[in-house]
Order: structure tokens, then sequence, then C-alpha cells
């Protein structure tokens, strides 16, 4: 994107706070112009002339400053994610704002993603120990989407029924088959229960 002109004092009057963003404008050496809110436990007044630097991780530095240069040199935006030194994690996007072909700053938007990433791994801890209590028991898991009859067994299930997991079955009618003929009838009635639910709901 082009700007017919440039002004450091300007960027810093850009009508940015109502955003839902976390938005700064970055110069070639990382330094922060304008920030239209802070990180936690900081001040915008004390973060503008910092260094972007000074709140990422030293392990995340490096990749920050390939990916920050090549915006100056290609003038393509890009969007990556960033760990800051406040234990947040950043969904951010940056795009080099030009000037007659020429960039002179950085737009930064990130947007605070910590929560769903400290969710995101809560949820694969709960799979995870989920995976051993099944494992230990010998139990399987199976899933079956009705609106669309289509089935999904895990390996351990597989095992149960002496298939291998390309052999389990893809849908009802092929699951039905392996049912015990004493068992057609009270599987049958359950199968018809679930779905008189499932329609007064």
């Amino acid at each position: 994107r082009e700007l017919v002109s440039y002004q450091p004092v300007e960027l810093t009057k850009l009508p940015l706070p109502g955003s839902p963003d976390t938005v700064a404008v970055l110069d070639r050496q990382h330094h922060i112009l304008y920030i239209n809110r802070p990180l936690p436990g900081l001040t915008v007044e004390g973060m503008t002339g910092t260094s972007l630097l000074d709140y990422l991780p030293e392990t995340e530095q490096p990749r920050h400053r390939e990916q920050f240069d090549s915006l100056w040199h290609d003038g393509s935006e890009s969007c990556f994610e960033l760990a800051t030194t406040c234990g947040t994690r950043w969904e951010s996007r940056f795009v080099p704002i030009s000037v007659r072909g020429s960039v002179r700053c950085v737009l930064a938007c990130g947007r605070d993603i910590t929560s769903h990433k400290r969710a995101q791994e809560a949820l694969r801890q709960s799979e995870s120990q989920l995976r051993l209590a099944l494992d230990a028991t010998g139990m399987g898991t199976w899933t079956w989407m009705t609106t669309s009859d289509q089935i999904t067994w895990d390996a351990a299930m597989a095992r149960m029924y002496g298939l291998s997991l390309a052999q389990a079955p893809r849908s009802y009618s092929e699951y039905a088959r392996l049912i015990h003929p004493d068992d057609v009838e009270r599987v049958e009635q359950a199968r018809n229960i679930g779905r008189v639910e499932r329609e007064l709901d």
C-alpha cells in the first residue's frame, strides 16, 4: 500500500485506539513509533520509542529478525505467531508501508491468542491422559456422524473386533454386519431411541 506523504508525527495520530487488535507502527530498527494499547503490565508511553525485540524472548528474536528484514527487502506482508516476555502469544500480521515504492515503516497488527493456546494445550493434555487410560484398560473409542453416516474407529477398537484399522467399518451398515445375531434387535432399539431423541432436540 502506498502513502502520499510520510511524517512520523502523523503516524502517532492514526485513528486506531478502538481497534480490537493491538496495532503498532515500527521503523527499520524495530522501534515502536506508535502503539494503540500496551502489553500486559506496561504502558503506551513506556513502550513507545522502545524496540519490539525488547519484548520478545531471545529464542524468538532470530526468527523475527529474519522475517522482519524480508518485509523491507521485498515489500510483502507477512503473518506469523509471536511469543512475548510477558508470557502471552500473538497472531501477528506485518504490513510494509511504502512511499513511492520504498518501504518507510511497518504496520503491525496483533491478536492475543494466549487463552486459545492454553485451551489447546489443556485439550491436548486431556486427550493424552484419556489415551493413556484407554490403553491401560484395553478399551477403544469410536465416533458415528449420523448426518453423514460416517463411523470412525481407533486402532484399539479395531483390535477388539480382530480387525486392522483399514478393515474397520466406515458406515453403520458395515458396522451392523459385525453385530452378533442375538444383539441385533437390542442395538436397533437403541439406535431408534437415539434417532427420536435427536429429532426432539
